[in-house]
Parts: structure tokens; C-alpha cells; sequence
């Protein structure tokens, strides 16, 4: 039986972060990702329900990042990939 693992990624809006969440959304695995743009990760929240997570962090915020992390923690549990972009 395969197992599905949580994917994390930053910079989860555009581009190859963008394309690499949906790859693993669609391969059935838990994504948690994040972006800097509301719009944007508004948009992939009505598009990619629960249990993926999707939510506005600026990377260079240590505090913001930590606070996400434990929220993704929280909410999916540790990651088996993380994929900083």
C-alpha cells in the first residue's frame, strides 16, 4: 500500500513551485505551500481544498516562517519533502 507524504514548498505561486504543487496534489500527496502574494495563494486555496495547505509567508521573516511551520506541523504533520524555491 503506498503512503502519502506531505510536500511542503515555498514559493508555491509561480513557476516551477506552482507546477511542482500541483504535480504532487495530483499524485495524492499533502501540500502545504506558501507565497507572498494573497491573491495568488487565494486562488490555490479554493482550488486545492483540505487537507492541502496554502498561506501568504515572506520567507525572509524568520518569525513568519516559524509560525507557519508550526502550523503545517500541526495541521499535517511532519514533512517527508520540503522544497524551498
Amino acid at each position: 500500500m503506498r503512503r502519502n507524504k506531505v510536500v511542503v514548498i515555498t514559493g508555491a505561486t509561480r513557476g516551477i513551485g506552482h507546477a511542482l504543487a500541483e504535480q504532487f496534489i495530483a499524485a495524492g500527496h499533502p501540500v502545504a505551500g506558501c507565497g507572498r502574494s494573497a491573491e495568488r495563494i487565494a486562488s490555490m486555496r479554493a482550488r486545492y481544498r483540505s487537507p492541502n495547505l496554502f498561506d501568504v509567508v515572506d520567507v525572509s521573516d524568520d518569525a513568519a516562517v516559524a509560525a507557519w511551520a508550526r502550523a503545517v506541523i500541526a495541521n499535517l504533520g511532519p514533512p517527508a519533502l520540503l522544497l524551498s524555491n
